[in-house]
């Protein structure tokens, strides 16, 4: 029962856009302007069974990444039509394993940044290390960046590993790198 009067709401509303509805190569497609000075598209009339992999097609876009909710709604819309789409693109979207996995909510509120003054060249040092990147012929794996914030300076070293010993060893032997008798200043 509920089977049938999901179809005759499917085809009341096919029915009000009767108009907009045409037949090419033997695919029903709808005849839907979009927005102004945007050319008229024709949206395939997609059947129940094919829905959920267009859906997927359309939200990991041509080369695999995930699309934001928009940018699918979007994609879906320019290319297919079927009653209740908007809602069942939401509902895929939340569903999403890569993308609810990446999603952490809103961010914590934070206080301003607060201004780090220096006087002197080498009297402060920012640093971060990035990584693990493929290793290198010498067996690095990291980058140790170093900035000094007076002097504008910035020097970035190839590192084997992450440990403060190496970081100390191989960021104040290497080139121009000042000696480590600056405050150092690391986001972590």
């Amino acid at each position: 029962m509920t089977c049938r009067c999901r179809q005759s709401e499917t085809l009341k509303v096919l029915h009000g856009q009767w108009e907009l509805l045409e037949v090419v190569g033997g695919v029903l497609y709808r005849r839907w302007s979009g927005k102004q000075g945007k050319p008229d598209v024709l949206q395939l009339l997609l059947p129940v069974n094919l829905r959920q992999d267009f859906m997927l097609r359309a939200h990991t876009g041509m080369c695999g990444g995930h699309l934001d909710l928009q940018r699918t709604l979007d994609h879906i819309q320019r290319r297919a039509f079927w009653r209740g789409w908007r809602r069942d693109v939401q509902r895929f979207y939340r569903q999403c394993p890569n993308c609810s996995s990446y999603f952490r909510g809103q961010f914590p509120r934070t206080g301003p940044l607060q201004l780090m003054l220096s006087g002197a060249p080498a009297e402060r040092l920012h640093i971060d290390v990035t990584g693990p990147h493929p290793r290198s012929r010498r067996g690095s794996v990291y980058i140790l960046t170093c900035v000094d914030p007076f002097a504008k300076w910035a020097e970035a070293f190839a590192v084997p590993n992450k440990e403060a010993t190496t970081l100390a060893r191989d960021g104040s032997g290497a080139g121009n790198m000042p000696p480590w008798d600056a405050a150092v200043h690391s986001h972590r």
